[in-house]
């Protein structure tokens, strides 16, 4: 006669993903008091911020004027929206680059 045993089902634990990019820019956004806006408007700026990271560390330095006007519009257009004066699609849209 045999003995049926009893065995238990490991459970799963289901880890949200996390945006690789979106994980090294919380960081930055955190200390430049963007935290609270939201992920897609973070994931629009994230390259950004990252870049704005890079350059105070050092590693690399521009003085191209596109990417100083980018960098105005990043701030101006964040700013806009935490402020309320445009709403999350505006913003969006305003910073959505565009490869011609």
């Amino acid at each position: 006669m045999s003995t049926a045993l009893k065995t238990t089902t490991p459970r799963l634990t289901v880890v949200p993903r996390i945006d690789p990019l979106l994980d090294e820019a919380s960081g930055i956004l955190s200390l430049m008091g963007w935290s609270d806006i939201p992920t897609s408007l973070q994931r629009a700026v994230a390259l950004d911020v990252i870049g704005y990271r890079d350059e105070l560390l050092g590693l690399y330095a521009t003085a191209d004027p596109n990417v100083m006007a980018r960098r105005r519009s990043v701030y101006w257009w964040v700013e806009a929206y935490r402020t309320g004066a445009c709403a999350l699609e505006e913003a969006l849209a305003a910073l959505r680059i565009t490869i011609d």
